[in-house]
């Protein structure tokens, strides 16, 4: 009965999208709605859980793009090739250091912030200023924790629906991925110049726990970068000794996936000194039905389909068809949209 029209249900209207977005898989109607059909009192902690949801999705929608990049142009990051290589070795080696720095920045931010809160005025009269490069350290530890944060649970999530690569290369071209590269170079000077400050300090009576402090993250820095060694050497052991120009991974696209892509009928006229499939080497004739993949490279459908079950790649540029769009990419003139 009250579902029999949309003027027996004014209560809709007047909810927030918070409220439906939080409680939509588990309200009902007897639990929402009283007897004279007038929308019941929402519970406190349902209100606030409805809030929150909100808050974080607007968050994550305003921040994708500084994470995330939408358009590649051109991506040479060294890790987008180690990824091509083995991806599913790749994401086993990127997790676990992403895991590994994540713990070295809680653990010398933390340390480090908390020394210089507690005994700030007591390190003043050091010969070296200790104290500043202990602050400054903590605030770059700090600031690398999202982008690690990001990369972990992204290449967690691409590791499941098997698009490892695809999200490496959109992360390592967004603005996220290159302020970190910055911020790291940043870390490499500090650290090197930290270590001769505290090379060339004797001893400060008054806060004798900063120098020993200072060596205490250095130490766990030098280790973090000993450990990724050892990770990235136990985990993508195939690497070592072998040929760097090793060719990507062949890995197969789903049915799925190459169903999405566009298919076109090819005009001669559209094409000056004609074409040709380059999987069999056929020419194009007028009408015939191709496969586009997203790189703009046309194929005979019957060809290229074979091919992608086989190898997700272009034959021509070896880009896999589930990499992020570039930008600017060249397209086909030698097909239209099949109707």
């Amino acid at each position: 009965h009250f579902g029999s029209s949309a003027a027996q249900q004014p209560w809709r209207a007047s909810r927030s999208p918070s409220t439906i977005a939080a409680g939509m898989s588990t309200l009902s109607y007897p639990q929402d709605i009283s007897i004279s059909g007038r929308p019941a009192a929402p519970e406190p902690g349902r209100a606030k859980q409805g809030l929150a949801l909100c808050a974080w999705r607007r968050l994550v929608e305003a921040t994708a793009s500084f994470f995330f990049a939408a358009e590649v142009q051109q991506n040479d990051d060294h890790l987008v090739e180690v990824v091509r290589r083995d991806p599913v070795a790749a994401s086993r080696v990127i997790q676990a250091i992403a895991l590994l720095s994540i713990v070295g920045n809680v653990v010398v931010g933390a340390s480090s912030s908390l020394f210089v809160l507690l005994y700030w005025s007591h390190c003043g009269n050091c010969e070296r200023p200790l104290r500043w490069w202990l602050l400054v350290q903590a605030l770059l530890q700090v600031s690398q924790l999202p982008v690690r944060c990001v990369l972990l649970l992204s290449v967690r999530r691409a590791a499941l629906e098997e698009r490892v690569e695809a999200c490496i290369i959109s992360l390592t071209a967004s603005p996220a991925w290159r302020t970190s590269k910055r911020v790291a170079f940043v870390q490499y000077a500090w650290f090197v110049l930290g270590m001769v400050w505290w090379l060339h300090v004797d001893t400060c009576p008054s806060c004798p726990g900063v120098s020993r402090l200072t060596a205490a993250v250095m130490f766990l820095s030098a280790a973090r970068a000993v450990a990724a060694l050892a990770t990235f050497r136990a985990l993508f052991a195939p690497e070592f000794g072998g040929d760097e120009q090793q060719a990507p991974a062949v890995v197969g696209a789903s049915p799925e996936a190459i169903a999405e892509l566009p298919v076109v009928r090819f005009e001669a006229r559209a094409c000056e000194d004609g074409a040709c499939c380059s999987i069999c080497l056929c020419d194009f004739q007028e009408g015939t039905v191709l496969r586009r993949l997203p790189c703009g490279h046309d194929f005979h459908r019957r060809c290229v389909d074979r091919w992608l079950e086989r190898n997700k790649r272009c034959p021509l540029c070896i880009r896999a068809i589930d990499e992020p769009r570039r930008a600017h990419a060249p397209q086909s003139r030698t097909a239209s949209p099949e109707q």
